[in-house]
């Protein structure tokens, strides 16, 4: 190695050690800040199943196919042609997708209809597209906080800021474990319509009947995007008995006087 490179590499190891001290010192003095935010997570169905069939060998698995499984649903479920640009994350962790949202500023509520429509509408492309080989996901959406700790990049790791420390991403997993999530359903995990009530003067109005009913994302007086459920029940974290989280199974995304994209209704209740 050159003294040049040498050099080189002592810089960057030295502002890597005076950004780490900065962090250690906000986590320290607590003076981290906490950012509301919201997760979706869609994953494939059974994956680790697919993987054990191809002998963890991934030339075996690409040759049954399974790259092109992921390929295809990473290219749906992480597509950005709505995204909301400078304050969403997608993060791919194997056959999954996690999209992070914060919620602070807050975001216009026709704006959040129209990323939630495209959101179950990517998702409704998925299952149809699936169904021929077979195969599933299932898509999660929850709420909560995230909170930075520490630097988003060094020489060696990649630590998205979005994805540090979120309860919102933790809580989609959670309910992604749960034996009562269905394959190919969307699912709203309390939290998710929590949190954006706390940010967004409560645009989002839930109007039950029972197990089933309605979410309605509200704006300036109006029903922007209606969404119906089918059940609604508890999933507990297997580990921590107290800790229950309430979701909602949608069944349709009806249509909307205000959402252009939103003329025709849809189901979301395919086997």
């Amino acid at each position: 190695m050159s003294r040049k490179e040498e050099q080189s590499e002592w810089l960057s190891l030295s502002r890597e050690l005076r950004e780490r001290h900065r962090w250690n010192t906000l986590i320290s003095e607590k003076q981290l800040t906490a950012i509301p935010s919201l997760c979706c997570w869609i994953d494939i169905h059974a994956f680790t199943g697919l993987l054990a069939n191809a002998d963890w060998n991934l030339a075996t698995a690409q040759e049954q196919g399974l790259l092109e499984l992921l390929g295809y649903v990473y290219g749906k479920a992480a597509d950005t042609g709505f995204s909301l640009k400078n304050r969403e994350r997608i993060l791919v962790l194997n056959d999954g997708v996690a999209r992070a949202i914060d919620l602070d500023p807050p975001i216009a509520p026709v704006v959040l209809a129209e990323y939630l429509h495209n959101l179950l509408w990517h998702h409704r492309i998925l299952v149809g597209s699936l169904r021929r080989s077979g195969r599933a996901i299932r898509t999660i959406l929850a709420g909560g906080e995230r909170m930075q700790y520490g630097s988003e990049v060094s020489p060696l790791i990649y630590n998205p800021a979005q994805f540090q420390m979120n309860t919102a991403f933790a809580r989609a997993y959670i309910v992604d474990q749960s034996e009562e999530v269905e394959k190919n359903r969307v699912y709203i995990e309390q939290n998710w319509i929590s949190a954006i009530n706390q940010e967004m003067n409560n645009c989002v109005a839930v109007q039950e009947n029972g197990a089933c009913g309605k979410i309605l994302i509200l704006g300036d007086g109006h029903v922007v995007l209606p969404l119906l459920y089918d059940d609604k029940f508890p999933v507990e974290d297997k580990r921590y008995k107290n800790h229950k989280l309430i979701v909602f199974r949608l069944s349709h995304v009806e249509r909307s006087s205000v959402l252009l994209a939103a003329d025709d209704p849809f189901s979301l209740t395919h086997n």
